[in-house]
């Protein structure tokens, strides 16, 4: 936390190699790539009250189910599930 006349602090993109990030990815992702055109596109900002936010653009291909049954006055819902990666260590 921090105190100054400022609600938020947006940090240098060289600084967010220092910082630890969860292993995230897309369950039902089938391929992604990362915007790096020109300058890395990520953004990290610290909020007073201890909050962090962590932006990046990617663009995922995903697998969707479909649901045919009704079709042509179907409705599909295709989510995205964002998972974490997990190690576990025995000792």
């Amino acid at each position: 936390m921090f105190e100054a006349p400022i609600p938020s602090l947006s940090l240098n993109i060289k600084m967010l190699e220092g910082i630890w990030k969860p292993d995230t990815y897309f369950h039902n992702g089938k391929g992604s790539y990362l915007h790096t055109i020109t300058l890395p596109n990520k953004l990290l900002r610290i909020f007073q009250d201890g909050r962090v936010l962590y932006s990046m653009r990617l663009t995922i291909k995903a697998t969707c189910p479909m649901l045919l049954q009704n079709f042509p006055m179907d409705k599909q819902s295709c989510p995205l599930v964002l998972e974490v990666m997990a190690i576990l260590w025995t000792i």
